[in-house]
């Protein structure tokens, strides 16, 4: 790392922009205390709710600071978390408590005036307080004055008063419209309009996880799982199948990265677009219908005796899956050799495929034994799911074992702005009990 206070020209640059910021009260570096000043001025920005103007004049009192100066370091670096976590800037604010830790270590240090017990990156890193953010809320509420009860007569009047006019709107729009109906249900519309070709997975236990020792930590300990029948699509779902339902929708067209379309697995599509397909399928047939948990994906994907790969525990080649072959994707089917022991395609390789599940990292840890569906919530301050089954693109982070997994930001930030890919599509799963 640079340290910037080191090089002189860049060291009277920033004497000047100090002058001018924190008007006229220059820094020296002969005495802490001088330094002070204009700490103070830039916490008085903080406590005033100017958290990016805090945040500069704080980078730029960083140039000015000496190792001797670790108590007033710590204290810099403390508060330009807090900024950055203010501004929504996460990763910045974790960088800058870290650094705050480092120097403080044990020791609490106090900024006066400044309550950051509200801000979750400080209490995890500074406070080493790993409570999930709800309970320290409940905590929190818990101890906070109770406010003043309303008498139940007037709640239930009120709910009665609401109710009674919610039903004459009710009354009056369906005698001003009595034609309006919700379009008829039509119970084989995915398999005669769209062509879909559902698979049968029999009820039943298996053991997930990486039983061969070879991924990531998330991927243990391996668990006894028990699913519900379900069936899932033969194929991933194909440009001729998502265009349908965008043409209806009036929805833009995902790309095709100039591949074609047709038969080929659609890609460039987000998750939240890969459910609202199936919705739209659940509403026109009146079934269950959404993305593969990752249990369901993963029993489809292995079958119940744990192979490393849908076809066996053979190493990936050309003729099993479409995998470090090319720089694009084939059409679904196009690798019948390497089907899984239930007969589903291209679940390793070819386009991998978004999962319903919230991603947890050590969701293995607690995860029900009967058809598990992934943690109830994702990240705090943005949603992660998982991806699973490898690609067309062997330099992906995700390989066409069945049991690992990935985890893909796909809400935009800092770090992830992008969340559409051109080696992920999905495929989709009716339920026959619902859960």
């Amino acid at each position: 790392m640079i340290r910037f206070h080191r090089h002189p020209v860049t060291k009277f640059v920033a004497l000047v922009l100090c002058f001018l910021l924190f008007g006229g009260s220059l820094p020296s570096n002969n005495s802490e205390s001088r330094l002070e000043g204009p700490f103070n001025w830039a916490k008085k920005h903080y406590l005033e709710g100017k958290y990016g103007e805090t945040a500069r004049k704080l980078e730029l009192l960083l140039t000015y600071m000496t190792e001797e100066d670790r108590e007033l370091n710590g204290r810099i670096y403390l508060l330009l978390g807090a900024a950055k976590e203010k501004m929504g800037k996460i990763v910045e604010a974790r960088k800058n408590y870290t650094e705050a830790k480092q120097i403080i270590g044990k020791q609490v240090i106090v900024i006066e005036d400044i309550d950051f017990s509200d801000l979750v990156e400080y209490q995890r890193i500074i406070m080493e307080n790993t409570k999930p953010l709800m309970e320290r809320i409940i905590e929190r509420e818990a101890h906070r004055p109770k406010k003043k009860q309303i008498s139940p007569l007037l709640v239930i009047a009120g709910v009665a008063v609401v109710a009674g006019i919610v039903a004459l709107l009710l009354l009056k729009k369906k005698k001003s419209s009595p034609d309006d109906s919700t379009p008829p249900v039509d119970p084989d519309f995915d398999t005669r309009e769209l062509g879909i070709h559902w698979v049968r997975i029999q009820a039943g236990e298996f053991m997930m996880g990486d039983n061969f020792n070879e991924g990531e930590a998330d991927e243990r300990p391996v668990h006894p799982v028990y699913l519900d029948e379900y069936y899932i699509s033969r194929y991933e779902i194909t440009y001729e199948q998502f265009d349908k339902f965008c043409q209806e929708r009036n929805f833009e067209l995902p790309s095709d990265e100039g591949w074609g379309r047709g038969s080929r697995p659609v890609v460039m599509v987000k998750w939240d677009l890969a459910n609202s397909f199936c919705l739209w399928l659940s509403k026109k047939t009146g079934k269950d219908i959404h993305l593969p948990t990752e249990a369901q994906w993963e029993k489809a994907a292995r079958g119940t005796d744990q192979r490393r790969y849908p076809w066996g525990n053979t190493e990936p080649n050309c003729s099993l899956a479409n995998y470090c072959c090319k720089d694009r994707t084939d059409p679904v089917g196009s690798h019948p050799s390497g089907v899984s022991p239930f007969g589903v395609h291209d679940m390793a390789g070819n386009a991998a495929e978004w999962c319903r599940d919230f991603y947890g990292g050590d969701y293995y840890q607690f995860s029900p034994y009967r058809n598990p569906r992934g943690p109830s919530r994702s990240n705090l301050y943005y949603r992660t799911v998982v991806v699973r089954g490898g690609s067309w693109d062997c330099d992906s982070d995700i390989t066409p074992r069945s049991a690992d997994r990935m985890e893909v930001q796909i809400d935009p930030s800092y770090l992830h702005p992008m969340v559409i890919f051109n080696d992920v599509g999905f495929r989709i799963v009716m339920e026959v009990n619902y859960i």
